[in-house]
């Protein structure tokens, strides 16, 4: 059989050219048959290609989507709105320049506080031998007193630090790292990636800090009746999120779909 002198053909112009590709044989083979082999690999190529950006655009918008809804859930049970007539009260005979002073170390002190909580959380649930499942359905618990105190308002702390000095209580704990807030971060890191959950921390620390820091100026322009109704809103939807997980805890349990 008389062999025609074999040109140099790619995969890609094996397929846009395949007249050019039947008219060439090597040592008795059609130059066919390695065109279908090379559109059979192509297109299995360029489907694995499409399949795998499909995975990481889908893994992306989860990765966002969890992270954002931790750090709203972490906001709202901070309750910043529901803080500051507290901290109002409390701060009432200090200067601006000393409470935002004040309010910024005792933020700091509860970041550090749900920190340690956030590392340590495996360790605690090991030593109380406690499921993931159970303690979400104890958190939902929580956080769903948490929003009817929100809803319905709640005795203001007495002023039992006339002195002006404040370090770790009650600013710290257990107004922004209560135990609604450590049961949460606790829940995070037992359902979540370390990563996720530190940034969702810090993302809802930065906001609460930042409005209970200008929060007398807030107070004073919008009045405690809008604060009041702000925090019985925010109330409402940590109510809804708290029974979604109080359901989602007992489907797992129950094995219901």
């Amino acid at each position: 059989m008389e062999c025609v002198p074999v040109q140099k053909y790619s995969a890609a112009s094996l397929i846009r050219n395949k007249s050019a590709a039947e008219t060439v044989t090597i040592s008795g083979y059609k130059v066919e048959k390695l065109l279908k082999y090379a559109i059979i690999i192509h297109r299995w190529i360029s489907s694995s290609q499409l399949d795998a950006s499909n995975q990481k655009g889908v893994f992306r918008m989860n990765t966002y989507h969890q992270f954002f809804s931790a750090a709203l859930v972490l906001f709202l049970v901070m309750d910043p709105a529901g803080n500051l007539p507290i901290f109002v009260a409390l701060l009432k005979n200090e200067d601006s320049r000393n409470v935002r002073k004040i309010i910024f170390r005792e933020s700091l002190f509860a970041l550090v506080i749900l920190l340690l909580f956030l590392l340590c959380g495996d360790m605690l649930l090991g030593l109380l031998q406690v499921s993931q499942n159970s303690l979400k359905i104890a958190g939902g618990i929580i956080l769903f007193l948490i929003a009817i105190k929100m809803i319905f308002g709640s005795p203001v702390i007495g002023e039992s630090h006339r002195d002006g000095k404040f370090l770790l209580v009650p600013l710290a704990v257990p107004l922004i790292a209560g135990p609604s807030s450590i049961a949460m971060v606790v829940l995070m890191h037992a359902t979540a990636p370390l990563w996720l959950s530190a940034g969702a921390l810090f993302l809802a620390w930065c906001a609460s800090t930042a409005i209970l820091i200008t929060g007398r100026k807030a107070a004073e322009w919008f009045g405690m009746s809008a604060m009041n109704a702000l925090e019985s809103l925010m109330g409402f939807i940590l109510a809804i999120v708290s029974i979604e997980m109080i359901i989602s805890g007992i489907r797992i349990v129950l094995n219901l779909k």
